[in-house]
């Protein structure tokens, strides 16, 4: 079943997102340290980031047949929005 969306976001958009924010750096490395003391590996993705974001900022969006508002300040639950690949090489 194909779902269609209307904002789309790059992964590396979003990745430059959500790591501007020191906070988030920090929550992300503090995470990463206890699941390394925990069980001595981790794996994390972006789309597992994507999905856990509390939001999605409009103005990081690929808006399909309109004009991207960078005032706006429109968000977007993670699962209205599509995260599209453009890091994975080939």
């Amino acid at each position: 079943m194909e779902t269609n969306f209307k904002n789309k976001v790059k992964q590396s958009a979003f990745i430059n997102w959500y790591f501007s924010d020191e906070y988030d750096v920090k929550s992300i490395a503090k995470m990463v340290v206890e699941k390394l003391k925990d069980d001595g590996a981790i794996t994390l993705s972006v789309s597992q980031l994507f999905n856990e974001a509390g939001y999605i900022p409009q103005h990081i969006c690929e808006v399909d047949g309109a004009e991207k508002d960078f005032l706006s300040e429109d968000e977007y639950q993670p699962s209205e929005v599509e995260l599209i690949d453009d890091i994975t090489k080939n």
